[in-house]
């Protein structure tokens, strides 16, 4: 949807849920999706005064095989008995496919990257779907499928969505279709299909089993059972995986007989033996986010697929996810999930699954994996739009494969749209609405008792320490307000989606610079006139209070920057978290930007903070943990113990040695540590995710910024 200088607002919903407001004037809105992987429904939709939908977008979020795209073409004709598609591809970087694989009726007709495709009937039967399935170069996959002959002649094509079901031993396909039909669901076909399987090692797992190289290289006992998998994936569970490192390098197990004998083209086995050793040094092993990034490759897949965990080393996981979210994750993908372990130890939090001590193991667990595909259909859908919300009664001894029970939030009920003249809740004037979201708070550095607070629904003052509250006149157009830093002696710095502004003579006037959305904003502690700001085009700097702002992201291209911060006792030394890049250091005042650590890129970082007592120290704030480092950023150490699984959205130095505050999406947690270990603040167990910290006069009291509960005063404990 283009907002263009359209007069009428438009509604972001969130899973059916109205989250906030957009128009032309202020068109960013920050949405907050848990630290759950999740699958998730973005809707920007508009209403006439009717209360009419006249424009809606969708936008997945999380949702597997949506990173580029293959198209197809053509028909088949049932007197030439033949199929004759053409085929075109688009990607993100414009790649070209480097393997493509077209099916009808889950029968291969083509295993090459070809333009188009002359084929005859794989049946007696015309054939009733096409499958294109293309891997391109850096590793993303696209999906494409059309349903031909169909009985209703003014629509060409269908959009179908593969569902895979299992089958218990003994039952059949039949009643299958009309279950699913009489449930309101549209089945196109059942068809077998292709297969794919897809290995998440450990570090140092295989290590154990002594001989499996030899076996794979003596003979093929164990390579043919996957010598006819569409796909054999491997993704090693270390520090550097990130979704884009999901899409692994497919190995084809192509194998072809000469002379009587098999020559494999590529050895799966073997190359699952040394991915392992392939990664270098593992400064982190990440199995439960390999686990769901496994979930997100083959949940897109066109045809049968299993995840396979190969546990065994010794090492400590340090995922930000929990088993339980990646389980649920690949439950909810619809992606079956199989766990081998080559010490009985190993994995704690997985499920059980088969214990491998010496090859012939190997063979026997991977021939059970071939039992369960085999048991697997893929059934096609017309236009299923959530997969999330497909729970048909099916015949007896059928399933949908790789769906467990979790303990997961539910996925909400199918919503009616908002009528137009709904509105979102306004604050009361005697506090915050406990729906309007509180994304920064912010004491007036002339008088304590003064606080602001950034929402969804602009900038709120209180004037009696929280007490009550009322709007201020920030802008014309209600927009989110996301950061809020003091500036000089009584002003304030405001980031909010589409501007920065400085207030002048304590808020009756306003200074405004036209930006995109502004997530975090701090002062200079060692130039009065200097602040910079974390944005959605990267960093910004003003040198004259905020009049004027100018870009300092070079270095930074093309980041999305999430949060700043200054050293307090090194003039122009920064810190920059960014979305995906992990943390960039400035040592010129933001005129060249470095990655700090080679091993946080590629990680989400949400917040950054140094330590004022101990500049050499910074925390930065992740989904599942604290990062810290000791050496001003050289180095980085990751620390959970006493966290629970959860995004970390701010961290506050609490000016007293070792102590530490982190604002969580389950609450404050506190450190006398300096981040090694933490402990949960026991009256804010009940409390929504805390989004902001800012450390009250005095020092023994903390103002919260939460996502439900408006601003809190939280006392700190005395001294131990």
């Amino acid at each position: 949807m283009s907002l263009g200088d359209h007069p009428a607002p438009a509604k972001l919903l969130l899973d059916g849920t109205p989250v906030c407001t957009v128009t032309a004037a202020a068109p960013a809105c920050t949405v907050d999706l848990g630290g759950d992987p999740r699958i998730h429904l973005l809707e920007l939709v508009r209403h006439d005064a009717a209360g009419h939908v006249t424009e809606r977008v969708r936008r997945w979020v999380n949702r597997p095989g949506v990173e580029a795209e293959v198209r197809a073409i053509g028909s088949c004709d049932e007197k030439a008995r033949s199929c004759d598609f053409v085929f075109s591809w688009a990607h993100p970087s414009r790649l070209e496919p480097s393997a493509m694989s077209v099916t009808l009726d889950g029968i291969p007709v083509a295993r090459t990257v070809v333009p188009r495709i002359h084929a005859a009937f794989p049946h007696s039967v015309p054939p009733q779907v096409l499958t294109v399935d293309a891997t391109f170069e850096d590793g993303r996959r696209a999906s494409y499928t059309q349903a031909l002959q169909l009985s209703y002649p003014e629509r060409a094509e269908a959009s179908l969505q593969a569902v895979p079901v299992s089958f218990a031993a003994g039952a059949k396909t039949d009643g299958l279709v009309e279950a699913l039909s009489r449930g309101g669901w549209r089945p196109r076909a059942v068809e077998e299909g292709g297969y794919e399987v897809l290995f998440v090692v450990e570090p140092d797992a295989l290590d154990w089993l002594p001989g499996l190289g030899q076996t794979a290289a003596q003979g093929w006992g164990l390579l043919h059972l996957l010598e006819d998998a569409e796909q054999v994936q491997i993704i090693v569970a270390d520090d550097s995986i990130t979704a884009m490192d999901a899409f692994a390098t497919p190995v084809r197990p192509t194998i072809t007989k000469t002379g009587g004998k098999m020559t494999a083209r590529s050895y799966w086995l073997r190359s699952l033996i040394q991915a392992p050793h392939s990664v270098g040094n593992v400064r982190r092993m990440r199995t439960a986010d390999a686990v769901a990034l496994a979930g997100y490759t083959l949940g897109g897949a066109p045809r049968r697929r299993i995840v396979i965990l190969i546990a065994g080393a010794e090492r400590s996981d340090e995922s930000s996810l929990s088993p339980q979210q990646a389980q649920a994750y690949l439950s909810e993908s619809l992606v079956p999930f199989a766990v081998w372990r080559t010490r009985k130890e190993a994995a704690s939090g997985w499920p059980e699954g088969a214990l491998l001590r010496r090859p012939a193991d190997f063979g026997v667990a991977l021939t059970r994996v071939k039992d369960d595909l085999a048991r697997q259909r893929v059934v096609w859908l017309e236009e299923l739009p959530d997969v999330r919300r497909f729970r048909p009664d099916l015949p007896a001894g059928i399933s949908i494969a790789g769906r467990v029970s979790t303990k997961s939030a539910p996925v909400p009920a199918e919503p009616e749209p908002p009528a137009a003249a709904e509105t979102e809740t306004e604050n009361r004037e005697t506090g915050i609405a406990p729906e309007q979201f509180v994304y920064a708070a912010a004491l007036s550095p002339a008088d304590p008792r003064t606080i602001y607070a950034g929402t969804r629904a602009g900038l709120r003052i209180s004037r009696d320490a929280g007490a009550t509250w009322k709007g201020v006149p920030f802008r014309k157009e209600k927009s989110d307000v996301y950061s809020l830093a003091p500036f000089g002696e009584s002003d304030l710095l405001v980031g909010a989606s589409g501007s920065l502004a400085r207030s002048l003579e304590g808020g009756e006037s306003w200074s405004y610079f036209p930006a995109l959305a502004v997530f975090g904003v701090t002062a200079d502690p060692l130039e009065a006139r200097s602040a910079f700001a974390a944005t959605r085009q990267g960093i910004l700097k003003t040198e004259d209070g905020g009049l004027h702002w100018g870009d300092a992201s070079s270095g930074l291209s093309r980041t999305f920057a999430l949060s700043i911060a200054a050293s307090p006792a090194e003039h122009g030394v920064l810190y920059a978290a960014t979305a995906g890049r992990g943390v960039f250091k400035s040592t010129d005042g933001g005129a060249r930007w470095r990655l700090s650590a080679r091993e946080l890129d590629r990680t989400l970082v949400r917040c950054v903070a140094v330590d004022a007592a101990e500049p050499a120290t910074v925390y930065a704030g992740i989904d599942g943990g604290v990062l810290v480092s000791r050496d001003a950023g050289a180095t980085w150490a990751f620390h959970r113990a006493g966290l629970p699984r959860s995004s970390v959205y701010a961290i506050a130095p609490l000016g007293k040695p070792g102590l530490v505050a982190a604002g969580t999406s389950r609450g404050l947690f506190l450190s006398r540590d300096r981040g090694l270990t933490w402990r949960a603040a026991d009256e804010t167990s009940r409390l929504p995710a805390i989004t902001s910290l800012t450390l009250g006069a005095g020092g023994a009291d903390l103002y919260a910024g939460t996502l439900g509960a408006g601003v809190v005063r939280i006392s700190l404990p005395p001294e131990p």
